[in-house]
């Protein structure tokens, strides 16, 4: 622990604390880079408003960074980055490399913006309703091939079974009619349509 901290002189270390929190620091790596206990540190911070301020304010600086560079991602940007260009001959021979400056363009990424929508509006886009999104949007895939290729009932099922979506009651009911059967639905971990003359067939081919 720096000689000034046991002194009662933490304003020499105010900007050191507040970089080593805005690197991601914790209580316990921050107490260990000063050489003390957490509980000792945890004292410091307590006693001295400004020390415990400069942890807040890293945190926050480090935060705002990270949203700031999601969001850019997320929307799209432009970034002067350097580049390899060949330098041709007359003969458009390549003689050398020289490194030049281009202006270059990096699209929205759909990763950063769903992480976006989540962090921002987990109401309206948290990740369970995005899930819900998508299982929705294979349904619609599903009933639109079956009219496409005229799938049967239980054609259909299997597709729903492929993407591990529960049947919906409306096929359950088709699908017991086509087959003249009761449908069973194995496993907690996933879906699996069985009628029960597969397992009658799986009965006899055991025994």
């Amino acid at each position: 622990m720096p000689k000034e901290l046991y002194f009662e002189k933490v304003e020499p270390y105010l900007e050191q604390v507040e970089q080593l929190s805005r690197e991601g620091y914790n209580e316990k790596e921050m107490a260990a880079f000063f050489g003390v206990s957490e509980r000792a540190w945890r004292g410091y911070k307590a006693r001295h408003s400004a020390l415990a301020a400069s942890v807040n304010k890293g945190r926050r600086k480090a935060q705002e960074e990270i949203t700031n560079a999601l969001y850019k991602r997320a929307t799209g940007f432009k970034e002067s980055v350097e580049e390899l260009v060949a330098v041709r001959d007359s003969q458009n021979n390549i003689i050398r490399h020289d490194v030049k400056r281009v202006s270059k363009y990096f699209p929205p990424d759909m990763g950063a913006i769903r992480m976006w929508l989540n962090f921002r509006h987990p109401d309206k886009w948290g990740d369970k309703l995005l899930g819900r999104q998508e299982e929705v949007d294979k349904i619609k895939e599903i009933y639109s091939k079956r009219e496409k290729e005229k799938l049967s009932a239980l054609e259909t099922a299997r597709a729903f079974e492929e993407f591990g979506i529960n049947l919906p009651e409306s096929l359950r009911l088709e699908l017991m009619k086509e087959t003249k059967e009761t449908i069973t639905t194995l496993d907690s971990n996933s879906i699996r349509i069985v009628l029960p003359s597969e397992l009658e067939e799986t009965e006899e081919e055991q025994g």
